[in-house]
């Protein structure tokens, strides 16, 4: 009887949740497609997709002899922002880029998880065929739980994107988040919130005004991010010896103030430090820049929180560094 209606409950679940295209956020389907919608505030946005999931700017496009792999999610992506408004584009527009060809390996929701699943999955190689150039991982704050799952990542991501855990000392790829326990918990507590009369708090709360790092970052997701990140700079090298591989934080979401993000940063920096992976925080830079030239911080944001072109055109000079 526990068992039937257990599996009454978690099948009510999974019908609410319902299906996610893995097109998105799982195994991106190997086709071109064009993402084409008008946001909460009606403004449109359009971008081409190539058949291995790299956003085609065809403004941008370069015959160099070195690649330039921007990684990530959303921001990386640009979401929101015109072709003609991207860090590709802007790049095309700068003499110090001219020997290399850009490649957006970033799509809206991913994490590290998905580049690394991504990675592994194409014959680089043949996609990106030049031999030398650098790989830039775009890190944001929320990629620390993305990479380990949760309730407020499976709300929107319904489960389809990769999973990897920690064993011993192995990073493990365990498949996809809706076959794991995880999951399925998730897809339990769901739908015994839907059909029971009462309301069940699934959720601890928090005092907001005494969090600490751990409470919004927990320890094994860190070290799950930080070891996918390790694991992405071995295979990048491993295809490209010649290559560059580094990390990068965005510094329009960080304040010299933030105690937590500090905090962070400098975890994964000594983590990431002791693999000789490369992580750079250009908040200094950044600030420099906006008072230079007398922008504001709202004024490099778009209506939904996302970055905007007038962020990366002002952040050309960082990644000139970056190559440099």
């Amino acid at each position: 009887m526990f068992f039937l209606v257990a599996s009454a409950i978690y099948f009510k679940g999974k019908n609410i949740i319902g299906h996610k295209d893995a097109l998105f956020w799982g195994y991106p389907k190997p086709i071109e497609h064009t993402i084409d919608y008008r946001s909460g505030k009606g403004d449109r946005f359009k971008a081409r997709i190539n058949e291995y999931t790299f956003r085609v700017i065809d403004k941008a496009n370069r015959k160099g002899s070195k690649h330039f792999i921007i990684a990530g999610g959303s921001n990386a992506f640009g979401q929101n922002i015109p072709d003609d408004q991207t860090l590709p584009y802007w790049m095309s527009q700068n003499q110090a880029f001219n020997d290399y060809n850009p490649y957006i390996l970033a799509y809206p929701g991913w994490g590290p998880h998905n580049i690394l699943k991504r990675f592994k999955s194409l014959e680089v190689n043949k996609v990106i065929p030049e031999e030398e150039g650098v790989f830039i991982y775009q890190f944001i704050n929320d990629h620390v739980t993305r990479v380990c799952g949760g309730e407020g990542y499976f709300e929107w991501n319904h489960g389809v994107s990769p999973y990897y855990d920690i064993e011993g000392d192995q990073l493990i790829d365990k498949g996809h988040f809706k076959d794991s326990f995880l999951f399925g918990q998730y897809t339990f507590n769901k739908g015994l919130r839907e059909i029971s009369p009462i309301k069940f708090n699934t959720q601890t709360p928090i005092d907001e005004t005494k969090l600490k790092m751990a409470d919004l970052f927990p320890p094994r997701c860190i070290r799950i991010l930080s070891e996918i990140i390790i694991k992405l700079k071995q295979n990048y090298l491993n295809t490209y010896p010649k290559g560059k591989f580094i990390v990068i934080t965005y510094p329009l979401y960080q304040y010299h103030d933030d105690i937590i993000t500090k905090d962070l940063n400098s975890v994964l920096k000594s983590l990431w430090g002791q693999a000789g992976v490369e992580f750079k925080v250009p908040l200094t830079f950044f600030d420099k820049e906006i008072k230079s030239r007398n922008r504001t911080r709202k004024d490099l944001r778009d209506k939904d929180n996302h970055v905007n072109g007038d962020y990366y055109q002002l952040m050309i000079p960082f990644y000139k560094e970056l190559i440099d």
